[in-house]
């Protein structure tokens, strides 16, 4: 039996040259030129999460986002399946508002990695966030039959149903999604606060359906109270055995 380990193409935070940490001093002093120069720098010199995602912020702001997308070109064209790359080239064309680039973009990432969730992801949450769930929708589709299921994107397609208004149909997702990702009740809490009053205790059902699983417990627990319904909150939680997610409930 072979194990696999998975080698990251980006170096991480506490492998940043001293190079990126003066650059994030300066940043920090909203010294945002020199820092650009030094984030600029290190990138060209060898590539970290910290030098790229220090350039995109003083970037921002200076106002010169659309001067990343060369350096982003050129590191996309070293290494097509590094992720951070893509994200960030999506979210530079964003905030530029460049909607036909942003799409191709999108396009070349799923060419380069076909069977990684990620990009439809990335490109469905933005659609959403520019409140345009129909293309959020297609895009949420179209991963799950190129995945070969929605259990990877049902992240998306609850913040979708949300924005849709299909308040059932997110809690449904919500809770499956929550099963493997405790941490994104928070989330779920505030996505599902506006559903109408009539339809609350459909949403506590779904989430509280057996088995009692932590995340979506504490997601009912929170809306219960944003609703204010604090004995409900306990009555949420108070199932769950007692290890380390029930005691953070």
């Amino acid at each position: 039996m072979f194990a696999l380990v998975v080698v990251p193409r980006v170096a991480r935070a506490q492998e940043e040259p001293p190079e990126v940490m003066r650059a994030l001093d300066l940043e920090s002093e909203n010294k945002y030129r020199e820092a650009a120069a030094l984030f600029r720098h290190a990138l060209a010199m060898r590539p970290t999460a910290g030098a790229l995602l220090g350039l995109e912020r003083v970037y921002a702001e200076l106002r010169i986002s659309d001067s990343l997308l060369a350096p982003l070109d050129s590191l996309i064209a070293r290494d097509p399946r590094e992720s951070l790359y893509r994200s960030v080239k999506l979210r530079t064309l964003q905030m530029l508002g460049r909607q036909d680039a942003l799409r191709q973009a999108f396009e070349q990432w799923v060419a380069a990695t076909p069977r990684d969730p990620t990009p439809y992801r990335e490109y469905a949450r933005i659609l959403i966030s520019l409140g345009r769930p129909t293309a959020a929708d297609s895009i949420v589709q179209r991963g799950s039959i190129a995945l070969g299921g929605a259990r990877a994107l049902e992240f998306e397609t609850a913040q979708l149903r949300a924005a849709e208004g299909q308040w059932e149909a997110s809690a449904l997702s919500w809770r499956r999604a929550l099963v493997d990702a405790p941490h994104l009740a928070g989330a779920a809490a505030y996505a599902l606060a506006p559903t109408p009053a009539a339809l609350r205790d459909r949403i506590r059902q779904i989430l509280l359906s057996p088995p009692a699983d932590a995340g979506p417990r504490r997601a009912a627990a929170e809306l219960s109270l944003n609703w204010g319904d604090a004995p409900g909150a306990w009555e949420a939680l108070r199932v769950l055995p007692a290890d380390s997610a029930a005691a953070s409930a």
